[in-house]
């Protein structure tokens, strides 16, 4: 899943402390920034390094005092590599002025602790190299025969090692000219007012360099407060892809330790990359153009302010015009000149409706246009009054078939009066002036002159409404329904998740109780170091023989996290937690960021699945030595099924005993669809997301490329992502759909205000007898309201479709620790709902 909440766990001993380990102005200069890029340093000069910045805490010969020793086992065991070791360094040392050495100044350190570890490597040290060789020497163990699962304490993203005999080389002769600055695709201006403080994503276009031959290996962002002139926010990229966000790097500065940017500030956005020439003089671009761009406005005024109702087309013949109840409402008729409604998109009139003496309502339909645009009502009066009309609701259909409504205020208008009302997303109208719709201004990108709102925040279909059931919920996860629960108003019937380590119990009338509290021996929300993922509580479903509830999450064990299932035996009828039981400790590699372990299911077979994200590491994804990257079958006692396809009775505990299917990226859905007795997937990729049906045995082929999820898919979204969330298989009639329909609930990007046009959905899949997709799929229901929710959970209860949003829509200061969400219920009714 994209959400990206929980903290960066604090890194061993040594980096933290060496952090406070700073030059006195006392102490001789360090080698200038010009001495070390002119030639590589040499060892001398990374002992003098060394005893300036690190001796007086970790000893003169790296024995340890104050801080731990580098001499340690345990030292090798924090870092994967030397270029974990070096991101964490770039980015905490010196602590007075982090990442203020050179390259070379920070890698003659490291060569200096490698040479006394006894670490063999070829000097002089590159960056370009550090990710091929472990922190070994005289104390440490073998290293592992996968690329360990990356932790999140470095400045950079992890990327494939790339072997120094793999490195190109410029082909061109003569000195290398360094590359052209790169142009910012990401954050992208346009329509988005605002955009999340704590959820930002950078990348850059195509790679430009005059050498034949080059390529690109780096990337690097800089984000810098506009007011201030201060540097925010730093990162380097290594690879050749660009994609970065805020977990990324690091903050800096006055930001220092927050999880995300201010609020209403005005922050100016860098970026430049490096070829693989290795000439430190040449091999950086210069720095692109700044991107100046406003985050996270907050609402002006005590009131929300609301996102455009857009279209490019209104359905003939689908205009109503009707009063508070019910009842439709007509234009008077005038004689020469009639009253009339129009709908428009921007300036562009798609949709009119006259009153016309002896005729009645007559409506003329436009021709689409090319693209969507800002919904306005005009309404004008001719040669006759209008009748006074209450509050009144206008509905129409779009190409789409989708029913919008616009909620008008009451009117009352004379001869020749006309009025003008822009049209949100969520159904409210706001009073314009006339002028907005003149061809050479734009629509007012956000409305706040309301006249009518509406507190409805999801729009659906015609024949469906969106109850909300109840509130107070704090980062709901997934949903579980209990098999057969008891008829009565307060039985419990259903168990939700919440990320910071609650379950909650909910009785038929809607109510909630907390089931079982305290199940993460760790806070995902403190300290607010670095905003790195999705950790916590995850999946849950009920036994339907004993009602006993399963939970997936992560435990903390000395500064790493691990995926566990646990079982928690139910009392009082199901209200209450008895004994919990960890079932499978996955304990074979750490996870980390949102890529855990999710969804949990029962099959028909009675055995326990679960879905386990790959933790950011592509290689875990085919490696059967690691539980990451997998589907897992396991006994409801946490054992390992003799009849598992890769089942290794001499291995009966080892990951690959678990596996039921392998390849996966990070799959956050799961259900069973009883028509073919097959499993069902929602997965996110980065630019590519995909639905699976998952066979035993089944690689699915996640190799670390987008390109990789398409093959076997059912079904492919995007590009952009949409970031599936959570699924679910009509297997009773109790929506109007064919059972086995699929339902997928979509983020799209995180916490971000207002609708958008790749998340905040739920999507109807209808599948034919073959089990193959039928056709596109529906849109069910859309956020239109102004706040920041979205969907994460969706399960189908015993009358109707259940969602969570995930994110409080109007969270406290725009913190998204702070706030309320809700469990909504998508309900069918007949032809009257809406």
């Amino acid at each position: 899943m994209r959400v990206r909440f929980g903290l960066a766990v604090a890194a061993l001993g040594f980096a933290v402390i060496a952090a406070a380990c700073e030059s006195t102005p006392s102490e001789p200069a360090l080698p200038t920034p010009q001495a070390a890029a002119a030639r590589p340093a040499p060892a001398s000069d990374g002992e003098i390094l060394y005893a300036r910045q690190c001796a007086a805490c970790h000893g003169s010969t790296l024995e340890g005092g104050s801080a731990p020793s580098l001499m340690a086992a345990s030292f090798r065991r924090g870092f994967g590599s030397v270029l974990d070791l070096y991101n964490y360094l770039n980015e905490a040392m010196p602590m007075n002025a982090p990442g203020s050495l050179t390259e070379d100044q920070y890698l003659s350190v490291i060569e200096y602790i490698l040479q006394r570890r006894g670490v063999a490597f070829q000097p002089p040290l590159l960056r370009v190299d550090a990710a091929t060789i472990a922190l070994g020497g005289a104390n440490a163990t073998a290293v592992t025969t996968i690329p360990p699962t990356p932790r999140p304490i470095g400045a950079v993203v992890r990327v494939a090692p790339l072997e120094r005999s793999a490195r190109p080389a410029p082909a061109a002769v003569g000195p290398n000219q360094p590359p052209a600055p790169p142009t910012l695709r990401q954050p992208a201006l346009g329509p988005q007012l605002d955009i999340s403080p704590y959820f930002v994503w950078f990348a850059t276009g195509v790679f430009t360099d005059p050498n034949p031959g080059d390529a690109q290996t780096a990337t690097e962002y800089e984000v810098w407060d506009a007011d201030s002139k201060v540097l925010v926010w730093r990162a380097v990229v290594e690879g050749a892809s660009s994609r970065a966000d805020l977990r990324s790097g690091t903050f800096r500065g006055p930001l220092r330790g927050r999880m995300g940017l201010l609020m209403n500030r005005v922050y100016r956005i860098r970026a430049r990359v490096r070829d693989a020439s290795g000439d430190p003089a040449s091999e950086w671009s210069a720095w692109s153009p700044w991107l100046q761009r406003l985050v996270a406005t907050p609402t002006s005024g005590d009131r929300p302010s609301a996102y455009p109702l857009q279209l490019a087309d209104v359905r003939r013949g689908s205009l109503r015009w009707t009063g508070p109840d019910g009842v439709a409402i007509k234009l008077p008729e005038g004689s020469a000149d009639p009253s009339v409604i129009e709908i428009l998109a921007g300036n562009r009139v798609v949709y009119r409706l006259e009153g016309r003496e002896g005729v009645g309502n007559v409506e003329t339909d436009a021709a689409p246009l090319p693209e969507l645009a800002s919904v306005f009502v005009r309404i004008t009066t001719g040669d006759a009054d209008i009748l006074p009309a209450p509050d009144s609701t206008i509905t129409f259909e779009n190409s789409l078939g989708r029913t919008l409504a616009v909620h008008l205020p009451g009117l009352a208008l004379g001869r020749g009066e006309s009025v003008v009302l822009a049209a949100a997303a969520n159904g409210s109208t706001y009073w314009e002036a006339d002028s907005v719709l003149d061809a050479d201004s734009a629509p007012a990108p956000r409305l706040e002159s309301p006249a009518r709102h509406t507190p409805q925040p999801w729009l659906t279909r015609p024949g469906h409404r969106v109850e909300r059931i109840t509130g107070g919920l704090r980062f709901p996860v997934q949903i579980a329904f209990i098999p057969e629960p008891g008829a009565g108003p307060n039985d419990p019937v259903a168990y939700v998740t919440e990320l910071s380590g609650r379950i909650l119990v909910v009785s038929r009338s809607g109510q909630w109780q907390v089931f079982a509290d305290g199940l993460l021996n760790y806070d995902p929300t403190q300290p607010p170091v670095a905003l790195a993922g999705e950790n916590g509580l995850s999946g849950v479903v009920v036994d339907p023989a004993s009602g006993d509830v399963f939970a997936s999450l992560v435990f903390e064990r000395e500064g790493d996290l691990f995926n566990q299932i646990i079982r928690i035996e139910v009392e009082d009828g199901g209200r209450r937690a008895g004994s919990i039981s960890p079932i499978l400790r996955m304990e074979t590699n750490p996870t980390t960021a949102s890529h855990q372990v999710h969804a949990l299911t029962i099959g028909p077979d009675g055995k326990l699945y679960a879905n386990v994200g790959n933790a950011f590491s592509s290689d875990q994804s085919q490696f059967d030595g690691s539980f990451n990257g997998k589907i897992l079958r396991l006994n409801l006692d946490g054992s390992a099924p003799s009849d598992n396809p890769w089942y290794d009775p001499a291995r009966p505990d080892d990951p690959v005993s678990y596996l039921f299917a392998k390849g996966i990226r990070n799959a956050f859905g799961a259900a069973w669809r009883a028509v073919d007795g097959q499993l069902y997937i929602s997965e996110n990729g980065s630019d590519l997301d995909r639905i699976v049906r998952v066979v035993a045995g089944a690689n699915l082929g996640y190799d670390g490329r987008d390109a990789s999820l398409v093959p076997g898919a059912l079904y492919v979204f995007g590009p952009p992502s949409v970031a599936p969330t959570g699924i679910a298989v009509l297997n009773e009639p109790r929506l109007p759909a064919a059972p086995g329909t699929l339902y997928v609930g979509t983020s799209g990007r995180n916490f971000v205000r207002g609708p958008q046009a790749t998340g905040k959905h739920i999507w109807q899949l209808e599948l034919d007898a073959a089990g193959e997709v039928a056709g596109p799929p529906l849109e069910l229901v859309a956020y239109v309201g102004d706040g920041r929710s979205s969907v994460s959970g969706v399960a189908i209860g015993p009358d109707g479709l259940y969602f969570l949003d995930l994110f409080p829509e109007y969270p406290e200061g725009g913190n998204p620790f702070t706030g309320e969400s809700a469990l909504w219920r998508l309900a069918y009714v007949g032809t009257s709902g809406g």
